[in-house]
C-alpha cells in the first residue's frame, strides 16, 4: 500500500518575517495618513469652541433674565471700572497683569456656578441659564504651550468677554469676531475687554 505525501505545508519563518514587515509598513503609513495626534487637537478644539459659546449663551440669557445680575464678585469691583479689575481663569494663576486695564489676574479649575467658581458669575438661581457648571479647557495648564479659559467683565457696560487658545483650529482666532489675532473670544465684549495681545499671567507661555 501506498503512503500518500501530505502537500500541505506551513510558513516559513522567513514568509512570516517578511508578512510582518509588511503589516508594520502598512501600519506606519496608516497612522501617518490619519495623524490620530491632530484629530486628538481637532476634538479638543471642538470642545473649546462649544464651551465658549454655551457659556456666552448662558450668561447673556441669565443677564436678559435678571439685568443686575453681578458680572464679577463684590459687587463688580473687579470687573473693569471697579476697584480692582481682574482676569479669571480656568487654572491657577495669581498676580499681577502686565496690561494697564487690569491690576490682577486670579483663577481656579473651580467649576462652581455659585460665584466662587472661576467664573465668578453666580448662576445658581438662574434656571434659564440652563448650566450645571463652568467647563475648564480639556488641557488646562499653565506651562508652555498654555491651554486655559479666562474670563473678564465691564461693569459700567454690562458685558463680559470669555477667551481660549486652540491648538489646531488657529484659524479661529481670527474669524471670531474677536481683537486678539492669537486667542478664539466669546461674549458680548469681546472687542475691548481682555488684552489683545498675551503677556505676563496671560498666555505668556505661549
Amino acid at each position: 500500500m501506498k503512503k500518500e505525501i501530505s502537500t500541505n505545508r506551513g510558513f516559513t519563518l522567513i514568509e512570516l518575517l517578511i508578512v510582518l514587515a509588511l503589516i508594520s509598513i502598512l501600519a506606519a503609513i496608516l497612522i501617518v495618513v490619519i495623524n490620530p495626534t491632530e484629530i486628538f487637537k481637532k476634538s479638543r478644539d471642538a470642545k473649546r469652541v462649544g464651551d465658549l459659546k454655551n457659556v456666552a449663551q448662558a450668561i447673556q440669557a441669565a443677564l436678559t433674565d435678571k439685568p443686575n445680575l453681578g458680572l464679577g464678585r463684590n459687587g463688580n469691583t473687579e470687573c473693569i471700572g471697579g476697584s480692582q479689575p481682574t482676569i479669571f481663569s480656568s487654572q491657577y494663576i495669581s498676580g499681577t497683569s502686565s496690561f494697564a486695564t487690569f491690576t490682577a489676574v486670579t483663577g481656579s479649575p473651580s467649576q462652581a456656578i455659585d460665584g466662587t467658581g472661576w467664573i465668578p458669575v453666580n448662576l445658581t438661581n438662574v434656571a434659564i441659564a440652563n448650566l450645571s457648571s463652568y467647563p475648564i479647557d480639556p488641557v488646562n495648564r499653565t506651562t508652555t504651550p498654555a491651554y486655559y479659559y479666562t474670563y473678564a467683565c465691564d461693569a459700567q457696560k454690562g458685558f463680559f468677554e470669555i477667551d481660549a487658545r486652540m491648538e489646531s483650529n488657529v484659524d479661529a482666532h481670527t474669524t471670531d469676531g474677536g481683537d486678539n489675532p492669537l486667542l478664539y473670544e466669546e461674549g458680548s465684549g469681546k472687542k475691548g475687554i481682555l488684552p489683545t495681545a498675551t503677556g505676563t499671567n496671560f498666555y505668556q507661555n505661549y
